[in-house]
């Protein structure tokens, strides 16, 4: 492996390793962030897409609310409607 490759990660792994400490209360914070950004109560028939811009606890949250769909067609790439 060439010395610049050293210093990267994957995505997939680093999302693993971060995502085993995202709880309940983190998924409902995101959420409630989320209301409070867009001035709505309710998130409801919103559709969402997460361009890979952070740590996708956004997208978690959204879609732990209202599962509409997702698609992440290889790891390093983040794509999905939720």
């Amino acid at each position: 492996m060439p010395a610049n490759d050293a210093a990267r990660y994957e995505f997939g792994r680093n999302w693993s390793e971060f995502a085993k400490t995202i709880g309940e209360r983190d998924v409902r914070s995101a959420e409630a962030q989320l209301r409070t950004m867009l001035l709505r109560d309710d998130l409801s028939g919103l559709s969402f897409l997460d361009i890979g811009c952070g740590s996708g606890l956004h997208a978690l949250a959204r879609a732990a609310a209202e599962p509409t769909g997702t698609a992440c067609p290889k790891p390093g790439a983040s794509k999905g409607k939720v």
